[in-house]
């Protein structure tokens, strides 16, 4: 009801030499909502409003609605149109907060100026756009060209979409563990990177670097504006964007950090390397942006790999990997030379080889607490030993020797890891290859396994850990 009745006030502005119509395509949930109520609600809230049921489903996501909006669009009689995407954000917890968020979306993408932006400058419109972990609307409810959208890869859940995201992400961490990428800004949780269903959906519509966006918010109009019910007509300043990059959930004091630090910038996922990801794996050649594109000027070193792409184009961040490996020895890219590193570990000859683990040990700004606990936590579960099936009982069999690096941590942090790995010297050899200040130094922990296992390639098998666990995360 509160959807159509924003969609009957919206019919009703006034305009010139233009008679307002507007058909309301729609697809039902679960319930048992007759269409015939559907078609009275709609006759008696405006005579040009036209309501038609597109399907019925028990369970299913917003795939399907998606799903139908695509291929509306890739008709090629509606190239020129507009089209709004509307949802029924936290119907399933209804709580004032998701009123006031749901409210507002409807309300913006249904704004004149983002039905029919000025200029017809933009592609994609809506309440806000965010750049941060994806381009994206927040909320997902938007209007867009069709034009635009017919680029898009379809968003049919489990489809060709849903597995190019999930390669680039596993692209990224692996780049990641080599030390060529970093991930400073942002947890690792699986919405952040579009994993997952409602989140790999929100993240579609800004998927193809021509996006073209414009907001209807202000920029001063934040995301907490919009849950708190805040947002009235005077906070309404339609422009172009993107024009805000203050966000929600940043890891506290990350992106003061990465200010001074021009490099961290070039290799960090959520500015420009992310989003170049998916746009090469998701279209390939075809994803390059335009050289006069926004995302060079907006986002941190845009020059940088604006050079980089246009030399390599969708092969720009594998050889960034490969320019970056011939300045580092110990790369996985690279070939490394045997080293007398590891001469003392036991021979393999010996009746009872060690167990040889690489511990990348880090400590995130603003979970230091958390990442001392795992630290523990797997200390306790290495001094343990092996699980003896006969016994019921952990037994220690063989030697356990841990190669570890520090990242991040304060002295107290490093203080503590070092008195830990003293007092568990019985059961482990804790030997640290090397401490850094940041957060995210260039895959030293994964190079020196790396190392090892050229040096000594009779050993069959190496572990790696970390103590950088993923924050869990609910739905809406």
């Amino acid at each position: 009801g509160e959807t159509l009745r924003t969609l009957d006030e919206s019919i009703r502005l006034p305009s010139v030499n233009r008679t307002h119509t507007a058909s309301l395509y729609y697809n039902i949930i679960g319930g048992s909502l007759p269409e015939q109520t559907v078609a009275l609600m709609c006759s008696k809230i405006h005579p040009a409003l036209s309501c038609q049921l597109l399907d019925r489903y028990e369970t299913t996501s917003e795939s399907v609605t998606l799903m139908d909006l695509h291929s509306f669009c890739a008709d090629e009689a509606n190239n020129n149109r507009r089209v709004t995407y509307l949802n029924s954000k936290g119907s399933y917890h209804q709580t004032e907060t998701n009123n006031n968020w749901r409210r507002s979306l409807t309300e913006s993408a249904l704004h004149p100026d983002c039905l029919s932006p000025p200029d017809d400058q933009c592609n994609l419109c809506g309440s806000q756009f965010y750049t941060r972990f994806a381009l994206m609307v927040p909320g997902n409810s938007w209007t867009s060209k069709c034009s635009y959208i017919k680029q898009l890869l379809p968003p049919l859940e489990g489809g060709e979409f849903d597995t190019k995201m999930h390669d680039s992400v596993a692209a990224f961490l692996k780049y990641r563990l080599w030390g060529k990428l970093n991930s400073a800004l942002m947890d690792d949780r699986a919405d952040y990177y579009g994993l997952g269903r409602s989140s790999s959906l929100e993240h579609w519509i800004g998927s193809h670097h021509a996006v073209q966006p414009c907001e209807l918010h202000s920029a001063r109009i934040t995301f907490k504006d919009m849950l708190s019910g805040k947002v009235t007509p005077a906070g309404y300043d339609w422009g172009m964007g993107p024009r805000r990059t203050a966000l929600v959930d940043e890891i506290q004091g990350a992106e003061d950090q990465l200010g001074h630090d021009t490099e961290g910038q070039f290799r960090e996922y959520f500015f420009l390397p992310g989003n170049l990801l998916k746009w090469f794996y998701l279209y390939g050649a075809k994803g390059v942006p335009a050289s006069d594109s926004w995302v060079w000027k907006h986002f941190p070193a845009g020059d940088r790999w604006k050079q980089l792409v246009y030399r390599h184009g969708s092969n720009a961040v594998r050889e960034m990997a490969k320019q970056s490996a011939n300045q580092d020895s110990q790369s996985p890219y690279k070939n490394s030379t045997s080293t007398d590193m590891f001469r003392d570990v036991t021979e393999p000859n010996s009746i009872v080889p060690p167990v040889v683990v690489f511990y990348h040990v880090t400590f995130p700004l603003g979970r230091k607490k958390e990442a001392m606990m795992a630290f523990k936590t797997q200390l306790d579960v290495l001094a343990l030993g092996s699980y003896d099936i006969r016994s019921r009982s952990y037994v220690h069999k063989r030697p356990v020797i841990v190669y570890y690096t520090i990242a991040g941590g304060t002295k107290a942090n490093i203080d503590y890891v070092k008195n830990m790995c003293r007092s568990k010297r019985k059961q482990l050899d804790c030997r640290l290859l090397e401490e850094f200040d940041s957060v995210t130094p260039s895959g030293t922990t994964l190079q020196n396994l790396h190392r090892f296992c050229s040096s000594r390639p009779e050993v069959r098998r190496v572990s790696y850990l970390t103590n950088l666990l993923p924050r869990r995360y609910g739905g809406n």
